[in-house]
């Protein structure tokens, strides 16, 4: 039912070759009742005459998909000038194995390509199920038409019967005014040349149009996820249209992978407002992700809490790092910045900190500097400083709380 969800969503895209994907995944999957009465409500307000005529077809072809067809029958209508061209695409699409090769010589001499572009893609559709190489020629002058389904029709046709064909039309598809077209091209260029598929795809994904972002989103689906998820991140860390983010986080649930949750969290963190509900709701769906398709074995809410407190400790960890360097630091109020700071992970018992910082005093050159951290290490009482647990000794839920307490300006939530 959400696979359904996403498709109808899809025919409402303002990108006619989106709509005319979506109609083919349709096609593929078949309707329910209730789904097909939904198609016929979306294709009373479609404006495109090609793509209503597509919708009409898959509602027809449900009524009489089961019908016996002869192959003198669609041959005959084939050779009729004025015939009914929603009953040849129905009969096209419905032709078997053992009519095939009647059909197809029928074709063949009919001069198919100046048949109406409502026709073309369904004649194609039969070519590339059982046409050869020798239709090839034929297929590719389908490039030069005007109309979209034609040529993702010929696109599909080519890839299966003369891929070598296509890639010489490539370049040529690179600049169809269509955007779809285009996002296809670039799509079939990482068949040959990833490197310079993911060019032109990072150059739609980050373009100012939301169109061309939309697009963009869309063919992601179709890519491996591994080549796009730097492309990805970078996006939703970009990206302030919550549509946009929304379209993106589907990409990411699809493409469960153990390392993206800790990585979007990194992100959120630079979030705030709406932005950090988004990414916090992104990765809590990976998460469930992960564990329904086995990746994992621990339940979302656990990992996101085992996972929350493995990226503060690693932001305590760079947090220490950073202001240890500065220690080092040949100007003296830098180095007494930095021991402040460090001073406030000491005081939250953070491991190690302490005895950094009088290490660090007993090689401190300015007095001043010296003092003033010593002051700060001795003030505690003995007995304050025994009584207070070691931070691994701490329960998870006092450990986050010790970890949130270093530095708030710093690592604010």
């Amino acid at each position: 039912m959400e696979q359904f969800t996403d498709i109808f969503a899809d025919l409402k895209s303002p990108d006619t070759s989106v709509r005319f994907a979506a109609l083919q995944r349709i096609e593929e999957i078949g309707l329910s009742p209730e789904q097909q009465a939904l198609l016929s409500r979306i294709m009373e307000s479609e404006r495109d005459s090609n793509l209503r005529f597509q919708m009409q077809k898959i509602i027809a072809g449900i009524s009489i998909g089961k019908e016996k067809l002869r192959g003198d029958d669609i041959v005959s209508l084939i050779n009729i000038p004025g015939r009914d061209e929603m009953k040849l695409a129905l009969m096209l699409e419905s032709v078997k194995k053992n009519n095939a090769s009647e059909v197809r010589d029928a074709l063949r001499l009919s001069n198919w390509t100046k048949f109406s572009s409502k026709l073309i893609p369904s004649v194609l559709k039969f070519f590339k199920k059982h046409g050869d190489k020798t239709d090839s020629d034929n297929i590719a002058a389908m490039f030069k038409c005007s109309d979209m389904r034609v040529i993702t029709s010929a696109i599909e046709a080519l890839e299966r019967l003369n891929p070598e064909l296509l890639k010489k039309h490539l370049v040529a598809l690179l600049v169809n005014p269509n955007l779809g077209i285009r996002a296809r091209a670039i799509r079939l260029i990482s068949i040959w040349d990833p490197p310079e598929a993911m060019r032109h795809f990072e150059q739609l994904l980050f373009s100012s149009s939301k169109e061309e972002k939309n697009v963009a989103l869309f063919q992601s689906f179709f890519f491996p996820f591994p080549q796009i998820e730097s492309l990805m991140l970078r996006f939703i860390s970009l990206e302030n249209d919550q549509e946009l983010i929304k379209k993106a986080a589907v990409v990411f649930m699809a493409n469960p992978d153990k390392q993206i949750p800790i990585k979007l969290m990194e992100i959120r963190q630079t979030c705030q407002g709406v932005k950090h509900t988004l990414i916090d709701a992104i990765m809590k769906g990976v998460l469930d992700s992960l564990f329904k398709a086995g990746i994992v074995n621990v339940e979302p809410e656990k990992m996101l809490e085992m996972l929350e407190r493995h990226f503060k400790e690693k932001q305590i960890k760079l947090f220490v790092e950073h202001f240890a360097s500065g220690l080092r630091s040949s100007d003296p109020e830098v180095r007494l910045k930095s021991a402040l700071k460090l001073f406030d992970a000491a005081r939250a018992e953070i491991p190690g900190v302490r005895e950094l910082l009088e290490k660090y005093c007993e090689k401190e050159p300015e007095k001043m500097v010296r003092e003033k951290i010593l002051s700060l290490l001795h003030f505690k009482k003995d007995d304050e400083v025994s009584a207070k647990k070691d931070y691994f000794s701490l329960e998870e839920n006092e450990r986050l709380q010790v970890l949130s307490e270093v530095d708030k300006d710093t690592f604010k939530e």
